[in-house]
């Protein structure tokens, strides 16, 4: 099962950079570059000599523990900076995609995560023909 999850760029920052070197992630747009400033950010903390893209990630593991066994997972076409965007083509379905502006940066960011499943899984019992 496929789905976009979306988070706040600020997150994926701080969690990539750490506090020492989130500070200097720097878009140009001064209303993100305020809205995505550490709230605990502090003048003695050392600085980076450059600016650095807003940050992304990817996941790939066998791993994932459901709390009964191990699935994959994992993440691809991760939009640092962007959104999610309508990409549906019927008017009877639903269909998502991301993107990111060349720039990046939007307050958000979002990425496709991908999770195993299995025809028996009990959550799609009630889905299944008798």
């Amino acid at each position: 099962v496929g789905f976009r999850v979306e988070h706040p760029q600020r997150i994926i920052n701080a969690i990539q950079y750490g506090p020492e070197w989130t500070p200097s992630v720097i878009t140009g747009k001064k209303p993100t570059d305020e809205a995505n400033a550490p709230s605990d950010s502090t003048t003695d903390r050392p600085v980076h000599p450059g600016r650095l893209p807003v940050a992304s990630y990817s996941l790939a593991t066998d791993k994932a523990y459901d709390g009964t066994r191990k699935r994959g997972a994992y993440s691809f076409c991760m939009c640092p900076g962007g959104q999610i965007v309508p990409a549906s083509t019927d008017p009877d379905e639903v269909c998502v995609n991301g993107m990111s502006f060349s720039r990046r940066d939007s307050l958000w960011a979002n990425a496709a995560l991908v999770v195993t499943v299995d025809p028996d899984d009990a959550v799609l019992a009630p889905y299944l023909a008798d």
